[in-house]
């Protein structure tokens, strides 16, 4: 039987951030490898395309396309209609106009659309990122305790003086990472020491807590045993953490020029102080990344036989 072939549109900026990409590419990667599919991402350039995948990479959507994957979030009427002369269209986490227009809907990620129906939701498709999930298979412990006070997740392209502005919330002596996209770093006492020996999934399998806007970090901070804490840059943000309050346990600080320092850093060493004597397995967290992946991938086969 011929290959199936699946277009994905995706996309990283400071609005839409990076989480739509992440997962997007271990979709790529996962569907590449399996029976049946062959997708492609839709990309002028291979900028922040991970080596070996570039081979995936297309311009346009391919016009054979059996499926075409929209995870962009809010799309208009006109981008659905013009995508749904070429294939189905699948669309991911949409609140847009054109959600209605599409021909299926998955919401990976709890979201303010007024079809979201809080009751049925399910992680069971979820889609961890891409960094995450690669980074996961090459891990050499089998179990890893808690040594990160608090891993640090500022946002996409965020400014030294917001994360500064952050980070005096923290108790005094926190052994902090600062997730920062390429770059990691330890931060303790206002020093900054790169890190050179850790992979993304290897820091947050080792911290006791994670600090993050609403996005999938919480999902994969979940994942690895963290203890989490958002503090959300906009209102938006802030009401999808609320929803999703009732799937993760999440302590939701809101918005930076609402917090008191004298609430908040007893509130943190609290939450850092219950993680001291969790261990987590790399093996389970691999497995179950899989396991949705495998779970999603089904789907897939089922919307393009259909």
């Amino acid at each position: 039987m011929a290959e199936k072939i699946v277009s994905i549109l995706t996309d990283r900026s400071k609005k839409l951030g990076t989480g739509h990409f992440q997962r997007m590419l271990n979709l790529l990667r996962f569907l590449n490898i399996q029976k049946g599919i062959k997708a492609f991402l839709v990309k002028n350039n291979k900028n922040h395309i991970p080596p070996g995948l570039e081979q995936y990479i297309i311009e346009g959507v391919h016009p054979k396309s059996d499926l075409i994957i929209r995870d962009m979030r809010d799309s208009h009427i006109n981008d659905i209609v013009s995508l749904r002369k070429i294939s189905k269209v699948l669309v991911i986490d949409d609140c847009g106009s054109g959600r209605d227009k599409a021909d299926y809907v998955i919401d990976l990620l709890p979201n303010t659309h007024r079809d979201f129906d809080k009751n049925e939701y399910t992680l069971e498709h979820f889609i961890y990122g891409f960094n995450f999930s690669n980074s996961i298979i090459n891990e050499k412990e089998v179990f890893y305790n808690k040594t990160v006070d608090i891993a640090f997740y500022p946002g996409f392209e965020s400014s030294r003086e917001y994360i500064e502005e952050i980070m005096q919330y923290f108790p005094e002596g926190t052994r902090t990472v600062l997730l920062s996209g390429t770059e990691n770093y330890y931060s303790t006492g206002g020093q900054k020491e790169k890190i050179t020996d850790k992979s993304y999934s290897e820091i947050l399998l080792s911290s006791k807590c994670v600090a993050a806007h609403f996005g999938i970090t919480l999902f994969e901070a979940q994942l690895c045993r963290c203890r989490i804490i958002t503090i959300n840059p906009t209102d938006y943000h802030n009401k999808i953490t609320s929803i999703a309050e009732g799937f993760i346990d999440i302590i939701n600080l809101g918005k930076p020029e609402n917090l008191d320092i004298k609430i908040v850093k007893p509130l943190i060493s609290k939450e850092i102080n219950k993680s001291h004597n969790i261990r987590v397995s790399c093996e389970d967290v691999y497995r179950t990344i899989q396991k949705r992946l495998f779970s999603f991938y089904e789907l897939l086969l089922k919307m393009i036989s259909e």
